[in-house]
């Protein structure tokens, strides 16, 4: 069955795939085989997951309570209050027609 409990957003891969983001139980994907889970052990910044989008590249891009996550379907790439970034929890993530990306936070920049 479905391993999540509360789902906050819904997208979609390049592939067709549904993405589920969870509050506390990471991202989970569903396939034609099942559910794949992936947390923080596999890589994402955190298991608190706000917020999907599907880049220009194809990758997705996760907003989380503590940063960004990008997941090239393979490996993730963290972008955190650590390495920089204003703001921790991204709650929603556009990107424009030039490729700049917009994010809506918890907190005033």
């Amino acid at each position: 069955g479905f391993p999540g409990k509360k789902v906050l957003a819904i997208g979609k891969d390049k592939d067709g795939d549904l993405w589920f983001v969870t509050e506390g139980q990471g991202v989970i994907k569903k396939t034609d085989e099942g559910f794949k889970q992936l947390t923080k052990k596999d890589g994402l910044l955190s298991d608190s997951v706000y917020s999907v989008f599907l880049d220009y590249k194809g990758d997705l891009i996760f907003g989380t309570a503590y940063g960004l996550s990008f997941y090239d379907g393979t490996n993730f790439k963290n972008f955190s209050f650590e390495s920089g970034f204003k703001n921790k929890a991204i709650k929603a993530i556009v990107e424009d027609n030039i490729r700049i990306y917009g994010f809506a936070t918890t907190a005033a920049a």
